[in-house]
């Protein structure tokens, strides 16, 4: 799993358009799963699960 955390995340649309944008960068078919998530989602839900973080 791959979780990125932005600030571009707070609309549908910018989701759309920045999945769109990895897609064309690492192709349509990868191991990975994305989740795209705003700061504020990620210190609600996904903090409480994470254990290991790897800022790039």
């Amino acid at each position: 799993d791959v979780l990125v955390i932005t600030k571009l995340a707070a609309d549908a649309k910018s989701r759309i358009k920045l999945r769109i944008q990895i897609a064309k960068e690492i192709g349509v078919s990868t191991p990975f799963e994305i989740h795209i998530v705003t700061p504020i989602e990620y210190e609600k839900w996904y903090s409480h699960f994470i254990k290991r973080i790897i800022e790039i």
